[in-house]
């Protein structure tokens, strides 16, 4: 069974079906019709109303469909939930919702508590194989995933107090993302490295091949697999091919959420100043991944995205920035670092940030030797800017 079910209250109606009985009884042997016919209307009543306590909600089924909204801070939308009854008409009933208060409810009344957990309850009544779709307005108040901590469905007595209360055990799929906003940072276009690439940059020790830019005469130590021979022919001397100048821009982003031994102060921080580093990344078409050192049960032990490109890496990035917590277990930085070294996933663009220990330090100038071009992100006066990795231990233990 997907619900855990309740009945409260349930011992006053079969003390007053037997007590409305017992009346009816009494009436019957002293010949007393009005008080017959009370108290059967009255046993009748009490009756009826234990069926439907027994019945009520057994057939209803919760449509448990996965479905991730992704909202920006701000946003106003939807949530929804579906409902169908196979059973008893469910009449004056509640649908009782816990969540984060990553979202809020607009136009609806609820309860706040500690934590930023809310709680609301909207009316339900669902008649016999019916149907319904409960939505209510939200709107994204911050960073995170707003998740169904507790769904529940209450269900009254038709007369008299107590009623059926319905927990649905299973997770709920339906989620809501809030995407982080992004804080603007200096120096990225400076992230590029003197590696053979695609990328067209002003200086490189490297050409693109594929994207010539025009001819000039031959000089002595040209291949001769670059001459221009149309170009050779038409203007009757040797033209060497000018290609546009490249560089390989392939970024891998690595995220450090804890300090020391906790997760750090400036969280909302450095992930705000990473969206804005892999967005720029997206938009100018650079290929990018991201690790993050949270703890995962995947293949790798810690948050990560390979490298790709586009639109769809971006929405993938942001989402896995958007579910960084403070309740997060942490992965030690430098593990990451010779996980990705070890299993050949350091591209030639390598960017940091948080906070660096001694041993990632020293993995850092390991890939620095190694023509991976590493680079910081560092707070100057409360701006981030991206710098070139300078080496701040100079002796490692």
């Amino acid at each position: 069974m997907e619900w855990n079910r309740e009945t409260t209250d349930s011992y006053l109606l079969p003390a007053c079906i037997f007590l409305s009985l017992f009346l009816a009884l009494i009436g019957l042997i002293v010949q007393n019709l009005l008080m017959l016919f009370v108290f059967l209307i009255s046993f009748a009543l009490f009756y009826g109303s234990q069926i439907y306590l027994n019945r009520a909600g057994v057939n209803l089924t919760f449509k448990n469909v996965r479905n991730r909204e992704k909202f920006n801070k701000g946003d106003q939308g939807e949530w929804s939930f579906k409902f169908e009854n196979k059973g008893v008409p469910i009449l004056n009933g509640s649908l009782i919702l816990r969540f984060d208060s990553v979202v809020l409810p607009m136009g609806v009344d609820f309860d706040e508590f500690p934590g930023g957990i809310i709680e609301m309850k909207i009316p339900v009544s669902i008649s016999k194989n019916e149907t319904i779709e409960v939505k209510f307005p939200v709107e994204a108040q911050r960073r995170g995933l707003a998740k169904i901590e507790r769904l529940i469905v209450d269900i009254p007595n038709l007369f008299g107090s107590g009623g059926v209360y319905m927990q649905y055990k299973k997770p709920v799929k339906s989620e809501i993302l809030v995407f982080p906003r992004s804080k603007p940072v200096d120096g990225f276009t400076s992230a590029h490295t003197k590696t053979q690439g695609t990328f067209t940059v002003h200086n490189s020790l490297f050409h693109d091949p594929f994207h010539p830019v025009g001819t000039r005469d031959y000089a002595p130590g040209d291949s001769f697999a670059n001459i221009n021979w149309k170009a050779t022919a038409r203007m009757q001397s040797l033209q060497t091919k000018v290609n546009s100048p490249a560089t390989s821009r392939n970024w891998m982003i690595t995220l450090n959420i804890s300090a020391d031994y906790s997760i750090t102060s400036d969280l909302e921080d450095l992930i705000e100043k990473t969206a804005y580093i892999l967005e720029m990344a997206a938009k100018n078409d650079i290929p990018f991944g991201l690790a993050v050192n949270v703890r995962s049960l995947n293949r790798t032990p810690f948050y990560y995205l390979p490298i790709g490109e586009g639109k769809k890496q971006r929405q993938r990035a942001l989402e896995m920035l958007s579910v960084l917590s403070v309740d997060d277990v942490t992965f030690p930085f430098s593990l990451m670092y010779q996980y990705l070294i070890m299993h050949h996933q350091v591209p030639p663009v390598l960017i940091s940030i948080g906070k660096q220990d001694k041993e990632s330090e020293k993995l850092l100038s390991v890939m620095n030797q190694r023509d991976v071009s590493v680079f910081q992100l560092e707070n100057l006066n409360g701006q981030g800017v991206l710098q070139a990795w300078k080496q701040q231990f100079r002796k490692f233990a």
